[in-house]
């Protein structure tokens, strides 16, 4: 069954679209999406939703990440950077980061409920205050990755204005640990 939920437009500098999205029912948020980042991220310094994001190591990350059997995760380039080894980094299109990770307890997009979500979390604060600044959007917590674009076989329909998104997930192999 297809899902349909309405995008978003922004117009600064190109065209950027997002989405409404719902954590635990009761958070409403805004997330980018963007077709060029591997991973569903999150903001790590978005006080109105860290109370909502459970924080995990990478090893819990990579033991749920839905798609853990097709790509490497994550990517750290500690040493090239002059990052400590504790820390770890991922290269984005303009730089290296600082990379936490996160669960979800429930996300909700349209009427797409998704359990236990594993996210990356990087400091977006840039993004969000430009948004919040110049076109008075507030509320946007992350980007909306391949990952799931690929995991719920998104179709992205500009005529229509809709994300369409299958209600069944192609591969969710994984149980979180209470289970």
């Amino acid at each position: 069954m297809a899902i349909k939920v309405p995008i978003h437009f922004i117009y600064l500098q190109g065209v950027h679209a997002y989405i409404d999205i719902v954590i635990d029912n009761c958070q409403h948020g805004k997330l980018l999406i963007d077709t060029g980042a591997s991973q569903t991220i999150f903001s790590s310094n978005n006080t109105d939703i860290n109370s909502f994001i459970t924080p995990i190591d990478q090893n819990e990350f990579v033991r749920c990440y839905p798609l853990k059997e097709q790509v490497k995760l994550p990517v750290t380039i500690n040493q090239q950077f002059g990052f400590d080894d504790d820390q770890i980094v991922a290269l984005t299109a303009n730089m290296p980061v600082n990379l936490q990770f996160g669960l979800i307890a429930q996300l909700q997009i349209g009427d797409l409920s998704i359990e236990h979500l594993p996210v990356a979390r990087i400091d977006l604060s840039q993004i969000t205050k430009m948004y919040a600044d110049y076109y008075d959007i507030h509320n946007i917590w992350g980007l909306l990755g391949s990952d799931l674009l690929y995991l719920y076989r998104a179709k992205l329909n500009f005529s229509n204005e809709t994300l369409e998104l299958l209600s069944k997930p192609r591969n969710l192999d994984y149980k979180p640990k209470d289970s």
